[in-house]
């Protein structure tokens, strides 16, 4: 049957269904009125056969997609002749087409435009069974594109047809399917249709649509879940990977979990998605397990995606946050599993997640929430382990909360103290004293730990000599080659525990700590990982109401003169020692014995610096002014607080003095927090460029009572306060702008005066403490006869001139002028000090005073021109 042959048919049900559509849509009318209607178009269209009815519903669509503003006038002028398909041959139907419909919309209602009746139009005919060849299905599904608001170009579609159209459109297609099977052309157009961004959002009839399209063309019919995986991150390849790679059964499996992880919203997870969960993950373990570790794995692998966004900053997307719920669903899921490398994959990523990206913040809070959740509520105690050792290297206030109330609800359980369940959990990673062997057939690996987070690994050969290089055999097996890597991996983690173990102890100051002797020997001396750190400790014994001091000398505890202290027994309490508690004779002679025997020890003990209360502290009678009117770098602040435990809050350029910010650090063994009270300083051009004030000045100490009360100083137990000032000096010390040896030059010239004074002024505690340690060791250095104490200085002769280094601040003053000698410090310069014996860790301060008194004795041999230059200029 010829085109102009079926032309009357075609307007004859295009009148009819005007006449008959016009009062139904546009009217009120009953049910029975409405029923008779589409009864009539119905049977109208019945007159059509499958072929006819295929070539109006592609006339209709065809129109609609034309032009998605055309008015009656347009049809009537002809504007659309020249816009119609010329496959389709539409021209030839549009004269007749428009004069009805410009009929029905002046005469029968005038506000009914010609793309609704369209609309109502083709509503009906995709809902009859047609006769559509692939390449129609093809243009029916590519004009549908047209009818979405996302591909409407400049204008949105008049009509939004996209989720009916493209619903009918598959129904055609599956009863095409049905009649004559599946080709590769609709396999092919379909799975690139699923790309289609149209598909990229989550609304309930969109993703059925999509797993309905998704059932259809792929083999076995299995399901795709009413999810969508955002493409712009770090993790989309690597999943969409693992389905396309994935049997049938375990693709449908990851499918259902993607889909129920997609819906992961809260904080936690409800007792029905870990129930679900289950359900599903019980199919095949070992293969989510798998999925798993390659999924985490690529998370701690890759590094954000740089996007530049139309604000004109820069921004680094770690996780798409459409695909944020799905990888935190997959965590929580991963709960049921207790494997080393799942545990170690969750911490990796915690720590990751909680990894500031300058200028943006920790790169996703909500995962590594997750992650923190997940290692709370695993078996056993290595998820607690990882939890513990977190908490000293996140610097997120929040995450280190969520982790103690984690480990506050572990140690419950076990009817204990949160600290306690932190000592238990520590791993010794098969250390004996400190050291463990790796056998590789015949060949040895000698991991030692040498100090908190360094260790040493050294090869011998079968004959027991020492090799440099690994043995060539390891290279070719693969067995060898992977247990390299897991004792490579182990290094790692005793590096990370050992740092977060000396912290913890330290922190057993303001915890009030006392162990009886059998614990303190289990979980202290006799540990792998723990009793080399403590072994470098002193330490308190007592059967009573005295006291012993002693370190564990060659097995046996020994007091500062060298004699043994009364064997400790089951009944001997145990204390970690501080110098507030002794004489100053005493101080005096165990620092001495720390450098007889030269130990590091792995913070400052011996030389830690006692802060007792001065008598202007007494008359302020409730806070202390000792460290107030600093100028100090904030974000290097908020770094150092963090560290220590202090809960600290950014001033931006929106505060302006309308909160106090103090930094606080909660003392819950002597129910007390403490403040330091930190103002907001207005500086021209002082905000970082996200609006984060670069400069703070420092206020008051205060100690506040749990109910609220400001304690009298007075009242404040000796070892907190002198624990607490010396944390506030530490931050004053570190942060300081006197300390940036270029702020002569480059900084703010309003503070010129504070900068001079701080660099130049007199020594703090901390700095009295570090020229005891130079008071010692100066006379063992090679250059000794160069050097020379002057008051706060360290004075050095050179061969081109005589320097003085503030032993607080390291900066530099030339005679004869007291010219300023600027040299920033590199970390080459700063290992050669570290080369040398330092009774403890930790102190850069000192490390810098040391190397460039070095560096200066032999000023001759400088060869850093910008240092030649300032040493040669007369003043």
């Amino acid at each position: 049957m010829s085109e102009q042959s079926i032309l009357p048919d075609y307007a004859a049900i295009v009148s009819d269904f005007i006449e008959q559509s016009c009062p139904m849509f546009f009217t009120n009318t009953d049910s029975h009125e409405v029923k008779l209607t589409q009864l009539q178009v119905s049977a109208e269209l019945k007159k059509l056969n499958a072929e006819q009815k295929a070539k109006l519903t592609l006339y209709c669509m065809d129109l609609l997609c034309a032009r998605k503003d055309f008015t009656s006038n347009d049809l009537a002028n002809g504007d659309l002749l020249a816009r119609g398909r010329e496959d389709y041959s539409t021209k030839m139907y549009i004269p007749t087409y428009a004069s009805f419909i410009r009929k029905a919309a002046i005469n029968r209602s005038p506000q009914l435009g010609p793309a609704v009746i369209t609309q109502y139009l083709l509503k009906y005919l995709l809902k009859l069974k047609l006769t559509l060849s692939n390449e129609e299905l093809i243009i029916l599904f590519e004009s549908a594109k047209q009818l979405v608001p996302c591909d409407g170009g400049e204008k949105s579609p008049t009509i939004y047809a996209g989720d009916w159209a493209i619903k009918r459109i598959i129904n055609q297609l599956s009863s095409n399917i049905k009649t004559n099977g599946l080709s590769d052309e609709i396999i092919e157009f379909i799975n690139n249709y699923l790309s289609w961004r149209y598909f990229k959002t989550n609304g309930k009839a969109i993703l059925a649509m999509k797993a309905q399209l998704f059932g259809l063309v792929n083999e076995g019919g299995s399901a795709m879940p009413l999810f969508e995986l955002a493409d712009d991150d770090v993790i989309a390849d690597t999943i969409k990977n693992l389905i396309k790679v994935a049997a049938p059964p375990e693709r449908d499996m990851l499918y259902r979990m993607l889909e129920l992880s997609s819906g992961a919203k809260a904080g936690k997870p409800t007792a029905a998605f870990l129930e679900k969960s289950k359900g599903i993950i019980e199919t095949n373990k070992d293969f989510f397990r798998e999925s798993m570790h390659k999924i985490l794995k690529q998370l701690c692998d890759a590094e954000p995606i740089e996007e530049a966004g139309d604000d004109g900053y820069t921004y680094h997307i770690f996780i798409d946050g459409d695909n944020i719920p799905i990888i935190k669903g997959l965590v929580w899921s991963s709960v049921q599993f207790h494997d080393e490398t799942m545990i170690d994959l969750l911490t990796k990523l915690a720590e990751k997640s909680f990894k500031k990206i300058p200028g943006q913040g920790p790169m996703c809070v909500i995962v590594g929430n997750a992650c923190l959740y997940t290692l709370a509520n695993s078996k056993g105690l290595h998820g607690i382990s990882q939890l513990s050792r977190l908490k000293y290297f996140i610097k997120q206030t929040n995450a280190k909360k969520i982790i103690d109330s984690y480990l506050q609800e572990e140690a419950e359980k076990r009817g204990i103290k949160a600290y306690e369940i932190e000592e238990i959990a520590v791993p010794d990673f098969g250390l004996q004293l400190g050291s463990r062997e790796d056998e590789f057939d015949g060949y040895k690996l000698q991991l030692n730990l040498v100090s908190p987070g360094k260790t040493s690994l050294q090869w011998l050969t079968p004959e027991g000599k020492a090799q440099k290089t690994k043995p060539a055999l390891i290279a070719k097996s693969k067995k060898l080659s992977d247990k390299l890597k897991t004792v490579q991996e182990t290094n790692k983690q005793i590096q990370k525990f050992s740092s977060a173990q000396k912290e913890r102890i330290d922190r057993c100051y303001v915890e009030d700590r006392v162990w009886d002797y059998e614990t303190f020997r289990e979980y202290y001396i006799d540990h792998g990982l723990v009793g080399p750190i403590a072994a470098k400790l002193i330490w308190n014994f007592s059967n009573g109401d005295q006291w012993e001091a002693a370190m564990l000398i060659d097995s046996e505890w020994l007091a500062a003169d060298g004699s043994a202290i009364s064997p400790p027994d089951r009944s001997t309490k145990v204390q970690l020692w501080h110098p507030i508690s002794c004489t100053e004779t005493e101080i005096v002679q165990w620092r001495a014995r720390v450098n007889e025997l030269e130990i590091r020890q792995p913070f400052k003990q011996a030389y830690r610096e006692v802060y007792l209360l001065t008598d202007a502290e007494v008359i302020t009678k409730s806070y202390s002014n000792r460290m107030a009117a600093h100028l100090l770098k904030q974000r290097q602040f908020k770094g150092i607080t963090a560290g220590r435990s202090w809960k600290y809050s950014l001033i931006n350029e929106y505060y302006h003095g309308s909160v106090a910010r103090p930094a606080c650090l909660r003392v819950p063994a002597y129910h007390l927090t403490a403040e330091f009270g930190i103002n907001e300083v207005y500086v021209e051009d002082g905000n970082e460029p996200d609006g984060v004030n670069r400069y703070i000045s420092t206020d008051q100490v205060k100690f506040i009572k749990d109910d609220g009360e400001v304690l009298d100083l007075v009242d404040v137990p000796d070892l907190v306060f002198s624990e607490i000032m010396r944390d506030v000096d530490l931050f004053v010390g570190v942060c300081s702008v006197g300390n940036d040896p270029e702020w002569s030059d480059t900084g703010v010239e309003q503070f010129s005066n504070y900068w001079e004074g701080y660099s130049f002024g007199d020594l703090n505690e901390m700095a009295k403490t570090r020229k005891s340690v130079l008071e010692m060791l100066v006379p063992k250095l090679k250059i000794r006869d160069q050097l020379r104490f002057d008051g706060k200085f360290l004075r050095v002769q050179g061969k081109l001139r005589e320097y003085k280094i503030h032993i607080g601040s390291s900066n530099i003053l030339m005679e004869p002028n007291d010219q300023y000698l600027c040299i920033v410090p590199s970390r080459a310069s700063e290992t050669k000090a570290d080369k040398m014996y330092l009774p403890f860790e930790g102190d850069r301060g000192l490390s810098l005073v040391l190397s460039k008194a070095v560096l200066l004795a032999d000023d001759h041999k400088i060869k850093d021109s910008t240092i030649i230059s300032q040493i040669s200029r007369e003043n």
